[in-house]
């Protein structure tokens, strides 16, 4: 309880012998470079999906040297796995898509974690087949152009608004005439 003036108010708050520890991951320390991590974290969130009922893509699946999420309409690939395993949740790494700080991270074959001064977040590595992203995303380039920025995002402003629902999903045709945005 306390006063501030004519202002009365009462401070609820549980008491910290009421939650329980946390566990203790037990597997190598790495420390990855704040720069690259936010830099990966902030291509890749937008395409975590929110599904509960595939939590396994609510996470970031990191192996085969890279660090991949998709909510089955979208599919974002970073180049590198940055040293992670498995199917981090966003829960313990999205603090720090800022890039800021370098995170040590580590983990064992259940758990997750990452760590800055002051701040620790453990988590349950995601459980579930990732999908198998690789075999849609074509192993060359079969066509490769350069759009002009203003000129690209001019275009996308009108047909956002006819993409379906929170997909937001624009189909880029390219053909010998140029190239045609359209909604789906």
């Amino acid at each position: 309880n306390g006063e501030s003036g004519q202002l009365s108010f009462r401070l609820l708050a549980l008491n910290v012998a009421d939650f329980a520890e946390t566990p203790e991951v037990t597997g190598e320390q790495a420390v990855v470079p704040g720069k690259e991590l936010g830099k990966a974290l902030r291509l890749l969130l937008p395409c975590v999906a929110d599904d509960m009922s595939r939590k396994y893509l609510t996470g970031i699946y990191f192996g085969d040297g890279k660090g991949v999420a998709t909510d089955a309409h979208r599919l974002a690939v970073w180049p590198s796995d940055l040293g992670l395993k498995g199917i981090w949740p966003t829960d313990v790494l999205s603090p720090f898509s800022d890039g800021k700080r370098d995170v040590a991270v580590r983990q064992d074959g259940e758990r997750c974690e990452a760590t800055v001064t002051g701040l620790r977040i453990v988590g349950t590595l995601l459980t579930g087949k990732f999908p198998d992203w690789a075999r849609v995303v074509p192993a060359a380039k079969t066509k490769a152009f350069t759009l002009d920025r203003k000129e690209l995002l001019s275009s996308l402003r009108p047909i956002m608004t006819l993409a379906k629902d929170n997909a937001n999903r624009v189909r880029f045709i390219v053909d010998g005439m140029g190239v045609t945005l359209k909604a789906v």
